[in-house]
């Protein structure tokens, strides 16, 4: 049995919806044609703005509407705080990706040209293929 418990925001004029599991069929198309969207971050169901029909919904499936607990302050924060962890997983790999190039290159660091036909021209193009793949990848 699924619970769902409802919120409203002033600040930002929202009613949200916490589901304690997945919908099923008739609520979520419900929930759905009355302009709830999904906030997958968040993991709750969230209308853009108040109205009767979407705070009757809500009663009706909640029982009652509570104040919301976090301000938009905090939801702000929040999303700033997700969002710098993602930058820096970013510059991470960008990283890693830039040494993996910087590696490979000293294949090439002596000005030694590919040569053609020889048993280590496929090598050599393989390599210099995973260099530019990788130096892309890093910026």
């Amino acid at each position: 049995m699924t619970t769902i418990s409802a919120t409203y925001s002033p600040e930002d004029n929202k009613i949200r919806l916490y589901a304690s599991a997945r919908l099923d069929a008739e609520t979520f198309r419900r929930v759905k044609d009355a302009g709830f969207k999904w906030a997958p971050k968040q993991e709750l169901f969230v209308a853009p703005a108040w109205s009767c029909a979407r705070e009757d919904l809500a009663l009706e499936l909640a029982g009652e509407i509570e104040p919301e607990d976090m301000t938009l302050a905090e939801r702000a924060q929040m999303k700033a705080d997700r969002l710098d962890a993602i930058a820096d997983k970013r510059a991470a790999e960008a990283s890693g990706f830039s040494r993996a190039a910087n590696e490979l290159s000293r294949a090439f660091e002596f000005g030694q040209p590919i040569l053609v036909g020889h048993h280590s021209e496929r090598k050599a193009r393989k390599t210099q293929e995973r260099m530019h793949s990788a130096q892309d990848k890093a910026s």
